[in-house]
C-alpha cells in the first residue's frame, strides 16, 4: 500500500505541475494587445496581398476568445501589434499542440522576398522553426519600437487564437522544467503498467492487464495532446503526428469501456454488456476513420459520442459500487475525474469554450488524478478477492465454526503422531475433550449460547497449546488436542486440570449462569503404527464412561496397541 500512496503523492505532483510559467512572460493575449484578422476563404491569398488588405482595414479586430474558421481549405490572417518592451530576444508561442499550419511572415530588407517560420502538424516537428510541444516562432530583439507581425493560420477545425511572447532565456529554462517533469510523469506511468502487469500474472486478475493497457493508451493520448509525442516519440511523422490527436484519445475510450466492462463482470443485465462491447468497437471504428479518412468527416460526431459515454461509463461503475463492491467508489472517482479534466477539451474542440489552461490541460490533470485512483481501487479489490479465496481454501482444512483443523486434517495428524510415538514413547501427548454439558446448554439457551460456548471452549484449549501444537475439531464435535512436548502423566493431568478450570471461568461471552464442563481423556503410551484411528475410538469410550461417571472428568487411557484390546479400561488412579 506504501507504492500506492508514493505513486498517487507523485503522479499527482508531476500531473499538476503548471505547464507555464509566468517568469520571463512579456506579453499574452490576455493583455491589452491589438491586431487585426482576415478570412481567406480560398486559401490562396499572398502575404503581400493580405498585408495590403489588413492594413487597408479590411479585417476585424483580434480577440482570442473568438472562434475562427479555420477548418476546410480556409486561411486566416493575423496582424498582431507588439509591444515596443519587446526589446531582448523572445518567442512567440501559440499553445495549441494540434494546430495544422502556421506561417510566421518576415518581411526583408531591400526588397528581398519574404522570410517564412513554420510549424504545425503539416511539417515534421524536427523542421519547425523551434521544435517544441507546440508551434513556437523565434523573435529577434526589437529597437524599442512597436512592431507588427503578419501569421497566416490554417486547421481542421475552426479554434481561437491565444498567444503569448516570452524572452528566450526564460522559454528555455521553462522548456527543461517542462521535459523534467513530463519525464517524470511518464516514467511513473511505466511503473503504473508493470505492476499492473505483474499483479494480472501474480493474481490472475485479468482486471489488471485491461487497466495496464487503458493506462498505457491514456499515457500515450496525454502525450500526443501535449505535443509530447510529436516532440520526442514521431518528430519525423507529420501525418502520424496529426492522426495521433485523434486516434490515441479514441482508442483510449475503447479501453476504458474495455476496463469498465471487465470490472462488472459478468454484468448485471446482459444487454449491458454488449452495450459496452459495442460502445468500444465504435470508438475502434471511429479511430480507424480518423487515420483513413481524417479529422473532417468524424471529428464533431467523435466529441459528441465521447460526451454520450460519459454517463454510460460512470454510471455502470456507480451500479459496480453500490450492489457489489464498496471498494468501486475508487474507481467511480478514478474515471469521473478523467472525464471531468477532458470534458473541458470537448467542449473546446465543439466551439463551446475557448482556449485556455483548463481546456487545453484539464485531461491531463484528470489522468494524473484517475490512474492512481484507479490501481488503489484494484488493489483494495483484489484484496478482498483473494481473502474470499483464503477463506474459502481454509474451509478444506478448517472447521467453520471454530477455525481449528477439521476432522480429516486431525485423523491425519494423528496417524503421523501415532507412527512416532511407536518409536519414541511419550515424546508427544494426545487429549480428546469433549463438552459435556453442551446438550443442556443448548437446551435452555438455545443455539447461539451454544455456538458461544463452543468457540469459548476452543479458547479455553489454547491455554496450553504452543507453536507447532494441534488443535482439532471431530465431525462429531469433540476436540482433539496434540502437544508435541514430552510430558509425564502427573505434568499432563495438570495440564488437562488448567483447561477444565477455565471452562468453568465466568466468560463475557456466555451468559453469567453458564459454565463448560470438559471432559478429557488422554494417552501418553505408545501404539500401533497405522491405527490413529483406533486411538480416537479409545479415547472416545473412555468419555462415554466419563459422561455415565462424571465424579472424574480428566482420564489418562492405557495402550491400544493390540487389535482385541477395548478401549476404555477404567483409568489410572
Amino acid at each position: 500500500m506504501n507504492i500506492l500512496r508514493l505513486c498517487l503523492v507523485l503522479l499527482m505532483l508531476a500531473g499538476l505541475a503548471a505547464p507555464a510559467s509566468a517568469e520571463g512572460r512579456l506579453w499574452d493575449s490576455g493583455d491589452t494587445l491589438t491586431g487585426q484578422v482576415l478570412v481567406d476563404p480560398s486559401g490562396q491569398m499572398g502575404p503581400d496581398e493580405a498585408l495590403n488588405r489588413l492594413r487597408a482595414g479590411a479585417g476585424q479586430n483580434y480577440s482570442p476568445k473568438v472562434f475562427y474558421p479555420t477548418s476546410g481549405s480556409t486561411a486566416v490572417w493575423f496582424l498582431l501589434d507588439v509591444p515596443a518592451q519587446q526589446r531582448a530576444s523572445s518567442v512567440l508561442l501559440i499553445p495549441y499542440p494540434g494546430l495544422n499550419s502556421l506561417r510566421l511572415y518576415e518581411a526583408g530588407s531591400g526588397g528581398t522576398p519574404w522570410r517564412v517560420l513554420a510549424a504545425g502538424d503539416d511539417l515534421p516537428v524536427a523542421n519547425w522553426a523551434v521544435p517544441h510541444l507546440f508551434p513556437a516562432m523565434p523573435l529577434e530583439a526589437a529597437d524599442g519600437a512597436g512592431r507588427a507581425l503578419l501569421l497566416r493560420v490554417q486547421n481542421s477545425h475552426p479554434v481561437t487564437f491565444p498567444w503569448r511572447i516570452e524572452e528566450r532565456a526564460a522559454f528555455d529554462a521553462r522548456h527543461q522544467r517542462l521535459v523534467l517533469v513530463l519525464g517524470m510523469y511518464l516514467g511513473l506511468v511505466a511503473l503504473v503498467v508493470i505492476l499492473a502487469a505483474t499483479n494480472a500474472y501474480t493474481l490472475r486478475e485479468p482486471v489488471h492487464a485491461v487497466y495496464a493497457f487503458h493506462v498505457l493508451t491514456l499515457a500515450l493520448t496525454q502525450s500526443t495532446l501535449t505535443g509530447v509525442s510529436g516532440l520526442f516519440f514521431w518528430p519525423d511523422s507529420p501525418r502520424w503526428n496529426d492522426a495521433s490527436a485523434t486516434v490515441l484519445p479514441m482508442l483510449s475510450l475503447a479501453a476504458a469501456a474495455w476496463f469498465v466492462r471487465t470490472v462488472v463482470s459478468p454484468p448485471p443485465r446482459p444487454w449491458l454488456g454488449w452495450l459496452l462491447w459495442a460502445y468500444a468497437a465504435v470508438a475502434v471504428i471511429l479511430a480507424i476513420s480518423f487515420g483513413t479518412l481524417g479529422r473532417d468527416p468524424v471529428f464533431r460526431l467523435a466529441n459528441y459520442f465521447f460526451l454520450a459515454g460519459i454517463p454510460l461509463l460512470v454510471g455502470t461503475l456507480v451500479w459496480h459500487a453500490r450492489f457489489r463492491s464498496v471498494h468501486g467508489w475508487w474507481l467511480v472517482a478514478g474515471l469521473s475525474a478523467l472525464f471531468a479534466g477532458a470534458i473541458f477539451t470537448a467542449m473546446r474542440n465543439l466551439g463551446v469554450l475557448p482556449m485556455n489552461t483548463v481546456t487545453q490541460y484539464g485531461a491531463q490533470l484528470g489522468a494524473a488524478v484517475e490512474i492512481p485512483l484507479l490501481m488503489i481501487g484494484l488493489y483494495l479489490r483484489s484484496r478482498d478477492r483473494r481473502d474470499a479465496l483464503v477463506r474459502r481454501a481454509a474451509l478444506q482444512t478448517r472447521d467453520p465454526v471454530t477455525g481449528l483443523a477439521n476432522d480429516r486434517v486431525t485423523r491425519e495428524r494423528v496417524d503421523h503422531l501415532v507412527e512416532r510415538l511407536a518409536l519414541q514413547p511419550g515424546s508427544a501427548c494426545v487429549m480428546r475433550v469433549r463438552v459435556g454439558n453442551l446438550r443442556d446448554i443448548f437446551n435452555a439457551h438455545g443455539i447461539q449460547v451454544m455456538a458461544g460456548a463452543t468457540l469459548h471452549a476452543a479458547s479455553c484449549l489454547a491455554l496450553i497449546t504452543r507453536e507447532g501444537d494441534t488443535t482439532g475439531r471431530l465431525k462429531d464435535g469433540d476436540f482433539v488436542l496434540i502437544l508435541e512436548r514430552p510430558l509425564t502423566e502427573e505434568k499432563a493431568m495438570q495440564e488437562a486440570a488448567r483447561v477444565v478450570a477455565r471452562g468453568l471461568a465466568y466468560s463475557k461471552r456466555l451468559p453469567p449462569e453458564v459454565t463448560i464442563r470438559f471432559h478429557i481423556a488422554l494417552s501418553l503410551t505408545a501404539q500401533t503404527a497405522g491405527h490413529g484411528d483406533r486411538l480416537l475410538d479409545g479415547l472416545g469410550a473412555l468419555l462415554n464412561e466419563i459422561a455415565r461417571a462424571p465424579q472424574r472428568v480428566i482420564r489418562i487411557a492405557p495402550p491400544f496397541s493390540a487389535p482385541a484390546s477395548r478401549a476404555g479400561l477404567p483409568a489410572k488412579g
